[in-house]
């Protein structure tokens, strides 16, 4: 028979005996025969729980890179709503500086702006959502 180890809600230490000193410890769990819990697993109080994996890294482009995110149609519909729209052409004009080693798919003003390109009908809710992976289509 094992047991868990609880501490700050997680599985801390899985022993054979429940009979160790450690302290800080807010639970010594009896863990059933063939059980899968392992060390980092959640516990909150009556069952474990696999933590979820974390959420990958968005990615980050070089500015060209950031612009063949978009279809040659969605690009020049961009263009064409830059020279009346002063939202449109202050984001481009970031992407644009020449300052600008990168863009952050993560940060929310890049999705601020791919959500104002949407709400002005240039791409769709899952053209932003194929945008947002990074990978140039």
């Amino acid at each position: 028979m094992n047991y868990a180890y609880i501490r700050a809600g997680r599985v801390d230490h899985i022993a054979a005996s429940a009979g160790e000193e450690m302290t800080g410890l807010e639970y010594t769990v009896e863990l059933a025969e063939g059980s899968t819990v392992s060390l980092g697993d959640l516990y909150d109080g009556s069952t474990f729980h696999h933590p979820l994996p974390p959420l990958p890294a968005a990615p980050t482009l070089s500015p060209i890179e950031f612009k063949l995110l978009f279809h040659p149609n969605e690009r020049v519909a961009i263009e064409q709503l830059r020279a009346t729209d002063p939202m449109v052409k202050d984001f481009m004009s970031i992407v644009e500086d020449p300052r600008i080693t990168h863009i952050n798919l993560s940060l929310q003003s890049t999705r601020y702006a791919l959500a104002y390109l949407e709400e002005k009908g240039l791409i769709t809710a899952a053209r932003t959502q194929q945008i947002l992976t990074g990978v140039v289509q």
